[in-house]
């Protein structure tokens, strides 16, 4: 397969995204930085793979751990770890309104770190609309940050317009070194497997949610969901070490996100089962070319109900040789979508908004 020319959109640097169907530029992944972390971790998903690649490229690596410290401290264990570290590069991972960050402490944090320092914001993950009130605290902190991340290439358009500072998009990496194919091909694992905590409560997690029991309706013992609060649907919670059996053991995989109408949005759900070898049964989304994905090569595309059912059919009857060599491509895709080729792209952000401060310098002089 041949991967899409690295190419950046015409907005570039004012919008960090890619262009359509191509990759996000990158750098060489090597050990340059003095990172500060702040981090959303918690009991359940400690993140061991963003950390890992983040000490790829540090010199040195500090952690505040937003899930595991009183709100109180929050901002004053921020400001006493970049006061001792000078960080060259301070990464915030906010998804919902962090409350003690607020832009006079993003002033504040900037005054005590390196001379050349990028903060940058990602938000791992796909929430409301950029005009919503429940994404004013975003709006409001990207007018400080460096560079502010989410994960498809629609919404930084609009964040712009807002009046965000080059915002962009960044995917949420694999962690290509614990996710791996299992051989020999694990015994006992159903034939269809999707993996994903139930979240009724929440009106955008519907469409999964009736797919996923749609599936296993129609295919019974034969499909297992495994996560939590499935009730007597499901197969019971796993932790990310068990996927690599699941997937790797399974037929097929069920890929579906809360949406599939935002370019290149997708749960690392995909990129998981692609870094164990998974024959991945993926709902479309637009620009899934931008992420490597061809039907029938490396993954099987699908979006409507009887779609899927033929997908499914396919994988559970093809001959073993055509599902192997299927597996085989997802899994090299895969390396374009780790946490470290990630921290590539990372860098080349990096590099770029340096580049724009000392040319505004020069011309300022």
């Amino acid at each position: 397969m041949s991967l899409p020319l690295r190419r950046v959109c015409d907005d570039w640097p004012r919008v960090l995204c890619p262009a359509p169907g191509c990759l996000m530029p990158t750098a060489p992944v090597m050990q340059r930085e003095r990172v500060l972390h702040l981090s959303r971790r918690n009991r359940n998903q400690m993140q061991v793979g963003l950390a890992r690649a983040f000490q790829r490229i540090a010199l040195r690596y500090e952690i505040v751990d937003f899930a595991m410290t009183p709100m109180c401290s929050v901002a004053d264990n921020l400001l006493y770890a970049a006061s001792h570290l000078a960080p060259t590069l301070v990464w915030m991972q906010l998804q919902q309104d962090p409350e003690v960050i607020t832009p006079a402490l993003l002033r504040r944090l900037r005054g005590t770190c390196a001379s050349n320092v990028v903060i940058v914001c990602w938000d791992g993950d796909q929430h409301f609309e950029p005009r919503a009130w429940q994404r004013a605290w975003f709006v409001d902190l990207g007018r400080e940050f460096d560079a502010a991340f989410v994960k498809n290439t629609a919404h930084p358009y609009e964040y712009a317009a807002l009046g965000v500072r080059r915002p962009g998009y960044l995917g949420q990496g694999a962690d290509c070194d614990a996710l791996r194919p299992v051989v020999p091909t694990p015994a006992g694992v159903p034939e269809v497997v999707f993996v994903a905590n139930h979240n009724a409560a929440v009106g955008r997690y519907t469409h999964r949610i009736e797919i996923a029991a749609r599936l296993k309706d129609a295919y019974g013992d034969r499909c297992g969901i495994y996560g939590r609060n499935w009730g007597a649907r499901g197969n019971g919670p796993v932790t990310e070490a068990d996927q690599p059996r699941l997937y790797s053991g399974a037929r097929a995989s069920l890929s579906v996100s809360i949406r599939a109408d935002l370019p290149r949005y997708t749960s690392n759900r995909l990129l998981n089962i692609l870094a164990c070898g998974g024959v991945a049964l993926v709902e479309r989304f637009p620009d899934c070319a931008g992420l490597g994905l061809v039907d029938g090569e490396n993954c099987l595309l699908w979006t409507t109900w009887d779609e899927l059912v033929e997908r499914t059919e396919w994988a559970l009857y093809a001959p073993q040789a055509a599902t192997d060599a299927l597996r085989a491509a997802a899994y090299a895709l895969s390396a374009e979508h780790s946490w470290t080729a990630y921290m590539g792209q990372l860098l080349a952000v990096v590099d770029t908004i340096r580049a724009e401060r000392a040319a505004a310098l020069g011309a300022a002089c």
